[in-house]
């Protein structure tokens, strides 16, 4: 299975900036695992993520979000069955560069909104 988010951060209209976080994309990857995992046969499965990038952040959140919920929470019911976890260039130290990302963010919400 496959999920995706909506990584721009750019838009041509500010109506359409979304106001998602790593907490609400790791929400929707649990809901939608929970989904496909309705049969009785998938439910007690080992999961493997695979992730790259901003990805690898989402589960991660997802684990932590995990071992908040309530029992019986499709974000907990997901993370305790998750046995491994690849991450492909997540950076979870941030990034260096990222000072001169909110300049530049800064500079150019002048002419159009970013996320």
């Amino acid at each position: 299975m496959s999920f995706g988010y909506d990584s721009n951060i750019i838009y041509s209209d500010t109506a359409e900036v979304t106001q998602g976080s790593l907490e609400s994309d790791a929400r929707s990857l649990c809901a939608l695992l929970s989904a496909e995992r309705s049969t009785p046969d998938s439910k007690d499965q080992p999961i493997i993520l695979v992730a790259h990038s901003l990805g690898g952040l989402v589960c991660t959140e997802a684990i932590v979000l995990g071992e908040r919920n309530a029992t019986g929470d499709s974000v907990q019911s997901i993370a305790k069955r998750v046995n491994g976890i690849v991450f492909l260039g997540t950076p979870f130290a941030g990034l260096n560069l990222a000072k001169w990302g909110d300049i530049i963010r800064a500079i150019f919400n002048v002419v159009r909104k970013t996320d």
